[in-house]
């Protein structure tokens, strides 16, 4: 399993959001976060979409489903999980998700799904 996808795309991310912050090689946990709140909430879904895309394709491409460019639910929360994601909110946002999309979920659906997520996280309340 060729990981290097996957770890390209967070530490371009990371990157993003250091640069948004005007962070030089250090940055604290403070302006980190508002960083991310200023690109992923403020900025509005189009810029939380291109920010999060690159890694969610990554994710995607190491499923054993990608081929039909699918993942199963079980897989999307385990990569959530891994990812460091809070397990209560992540298994609600995944039932949120198998309500809507029944089915494996696809990149537009995992991208309502980390929306979701990080919106509940934020005390904002997500899109039904």
């Amino acid at each position: 399993m060729d990981t290097s996808r996957l770890r390209n795309s967070l530490c371009w991310l990371f990157e993003q959001i250091a640069l948004t912050a005007a962070a030089g090689a250090t940055i604290s946990r403070d302006r980190f976060h508002q960083a991310c709140e200023n690109l992923l909430f403020e900025q509005g879904e189009a810029a939380f979409n291109r920010m999060l895309l690159p890694v969610l394709e990554a994710v995607l491409e190491l499923s054993p489903t990608a081929a039909e460019g699918t993942m199963p639910h079980p897989d999307f929360v385990s990569w959530m999980r891994a990812l460091g994601m809070n397990s209560a909110t992540v298994l609600c946002a995944s039932e949120k998700a198998r309500l809507r999309h029944p089915g494996d979920l696809s990149l537009h659906a995992m991208l309502h799904v980390m929306r979701d997520y990080h919106l509940a996280g934020a005390g904002v309340q997500p899109r039904s």
